[in-house]
């Protein structure tokens, strides 16, 4: 099974743990892109709206052309803090415990948004 989805994402030219991503999860990937949608929504002027799952590199694409300016550990944060506030908070308290880097992202931006 593992080289079958390997082989399918080299051809597709992705990382194979993109498939794994809040993007593309079965669970998650309805909740991520009403998330970007919503940021898109809010944000004045946009020349480019995303047009499908989110990536590193889809995100970086739309922002050079004039669409929203996010990077890709902030979107999976705002996606994670959506979630919390949808009251999955279990799934929030996981990836918080889990993942270093994300409780060093939520923290850095609750920092950030103390200094305003």
């Amino acid at each position: 099974m593992y080289e079958i989805l390997k082989q399918r994402v080299e051809e597709d030219q992705e990382v194979l743990a993109s498939l794994f991503s809040p993007s593309f999860s079965i669970v998650l990937a309805l909740y991520s892109i009403e998330t970007l949608r919503g940021l898109e929504d809010k944000t004045p002027n946009l020349q480019v709206r995303h047009a499908g799952p989110v990536t590193n590199t889809s995100l970086k694409n739309v922002r050079d052309t004039g669409g929203l300016d996010l990077k890709f550990p902030d979107y999976k944060v705002k996606v994670m803090e959506d979630l919390r506030k949808l009251g999955l908070i279990g799934l929030y308290d996981l990836i918080y415990t889990l993942m270093t880097s994300f409780r060093d992202k939520v923290n850095l931006s609750r920092t950030d948004r103390t200094s305003i």
